[in-house]
């Protein structure tokens, strides 16, 4: 897999900055020249990732010639539950959920939806329970709402926040 190129973005002040990148109007030169005056605004970049496919497993009849492909969670038991790990550390607030889990030392910030989603997890629920309270509570259509919440879901077990249990 490639990893990720900074690429230099213009400068948002119309003179330039002082890390060479070019001004963003045309017309701010100084003597013929585009000023290099100091730029108080952070580097800006561009990501640039490697879009590779990815194989996911397909169901009997399904071609993957089509992209008519299973989603991982889709093949997973339908009883399967998601349950907030024991061993994550948990603090609440006004700014919204900050969650350590056991596999990795980084906290992760749960606001606005995730935040909706922490508290639905309160107690042991099936990821299409999660859909339907999450689509219901934010008046969504749940096909909509199912990749974010399975991604979520996915992330949070990776952290060690969340434990899938049958």
């Amino acid at each position: 897999m490639a990893t990720a190129m900074p690429i230099p973005a213009r400068c948002r002040s119309r003179s330039g900055c002082s890390r060479g990148r070019p001004a963003a109007v045309p017309g701010a030169r100084t003597a013929g020249r585009r000023s290099r005056r100091t730029c108080p605004s952070p580097p800006a970049t561009t990501q640039i990732r490697n879009r590779s496919r990815i194989r996911t497993p397909t169901s009997p009849g399904s071609d993957p010639a089509l992209g008519t492909a299973v989603h991982p969670s889709e093949s997973a038991p339908k009883t399967q539950r998601y349950v907030r790990s024991p061993g994550a550390l948990v603090r609440e607030g006004a700014f919204g959920v900050v969650v350590l889990g056991t596999e990795t030392s980084d906290a992760v910030t749960l606001s606005g939806t995730a935040a909706a989603l922490w508290d639905v997890l309160a107690d042991p629920q099936t990821s299409t329970a999660v859909v339907d309270v999450l689509a219901e509570q934010f008046g969504l259509a749940p096909e909509r709402v199912r990749p974010d919440v399975d991604s979520a879901l996915e992330q949070l077990v990776q952290l060690g926040a969340l434990e899938r249990r049958a």
